[in-house]
């Protein structure tokens, strides 16, 4: 049984499941698209290394099929969220 490739919108793709998620969307072909608000609840820089995880296998599976990407998401309803 075969499965087609598909486009996958992965919420809170720079947490630990998400990015672990995302990562074997890509692994097996299919193309990913991350949200995330990178909220202050742990350490940023943690979600940021993840995010940085996902812009390499992306680019890794097809370098020529990235436009771009938005590693930043914020949220209006609070001030100083998009950092």
């Amino acid at each position: 049984m075969s499965i087609d490739k598909a486009t996958v919108l992965v919420t809170g793709a720079a947490g630990f499941i998400g990015c672990e998620v995302a990562l074997r969307l890509l692994a097996r072909g299919d193309t990913v698209i991350g949200l995330d608000n990178l909220n202050d609840y742990y350490d940023v820089s943690l979600k940021e290394a993840r995010l940085q995880r996902l812009v390499d296998a992306s680019l890794a599976r097809d370098p020529g099929h990235n436009d771009s990407v938005i590693p930043e998401f914020g949220e209006a309803e609070y001030p100083g969220s998009s950092r």
